[in-house]
Parts: C-alpha cells; sequence; structure tokens
C-alpha cells in the first residue's frame, strides 16, 4: 500500500503539481533577449539542476541571473565551458515558498544574432548537469520540465 500511495503522489505532482519551464519570448535580430526559467513550487524545494541548451548560432552571449523566486542567500553555479549549453546548480538552505502560479527562479539574456527571422529552442535537458530538484534532505523530488522557444524577427 505504501509503494502504491508513493506512486500516486509522484503521478499527480507529476502532472498537477512542480514544473520547471522555459518561458517563451519575442526577439529582434540584433539586440538582447531575457527569456525567464520558471518554477511552480510546492514549498519544499531547496535545490535545482539542469542543463539549458540554445543554438549558439542565433543566440551567444548568455548572461544567467537569479530570479525574485530564488530565496535569499541562494548560491548560482555555472558551467559554461561548452557553446550551446549552461550546466546550471541553484542551491540554498531555506525552502522556495509555495505557490499555485509560476515564479521566476533565473533569467537568462541571450544576444540574439540570428541572420532572419525564426524560432530557436531553449530546452532543458541534463546533459551537463542533471536534471533534479530536491528538498532540504536532499532527496530528489518528482518535477516536471517544459521547454521554451525565441521568436526572432526583423528590425
Amino acid at each position: 500500500p505504501e509503494s502504491v500511495s508513493l506512486f500516486v503522489q509522484e503521478v499527480y505532482e507529476y502532472f498537477f503539481g512542480r514544473e520547471i519551464r522555459v518561458g517563451s519570448q519575442d526577439a529582434v535580430a540584433g539586440d538582447t533577449v531575457v527569456v525567464p526559467i520558471e518554477l511552480t513550487p510546492n514549498g519544499d524545494e531547496t535545490a535545482m539542476s539542469f542543463t539549458l541548451e540554445f543554438d549558439p548560432k542565433m543566440l551567444a552571449n548568455p548572461r544567467v541571473a537569479l530570479g525574485d523566486m530564488a530565496p535569499k542567500g541562494s548560491t548560482l553555479t555555472l558551467n559554461a565551458n561548452e557553446p550551446g549549453r549552461i550546466g546550471i546548480l541553484i542551491d540554498s538552505s531555506e525552502s522556495m515558498t509555495a505557490s499555485a502560479m509560476p515564479q521566476q527562479v533565473l533569467t537568462v539574456a541571450f544576444d540574439v544574432i540570428g541572420e532572419g527571422e525564426g524560432t530557436t529552442a531553449v530546452t532543458l535537458t541534463g546533459s551537463l548537469a542533471a536534471k533534479s530538484v530536491s528538498d532540504a534532505a536532499g532527496t530528489s523530488l518528482t518535477s516536471k520540465y517544459s521547454d521554451g522557444n525565441v521568436y526572432i524577427r526583423l528590425k
């Protein structure tokens, strides 16, 4: 019965609970675009990691900053050694505040260098930093990940 209960809870959280998503944005070629990374928190999250992947022929010079949702005293660690991929880890000694609405945990500003109009994906993977959300005890928490797009148009 306990394992069935745990399974039901994980399925519920996956479909109706915690979600990390990349916000989709409109951009103009030659300008800067700020892409939000949002979390719908349950209130027990203290750490998360993932890899943000993008097309380096369309988006360049990523600048990552903690968002308003990140708890006070959070530590942001980045691995940006490979073009088109950023390994991201956010760690805190305090839990995030529960919210039914998505909250901004990060922003990533890119220079839009694509030559023409089009759409480029910004995806969440586990290639450099594993996709994970955990609580204060280090227990992995069930999470859903949703990708976004940058829609580029000419000036």
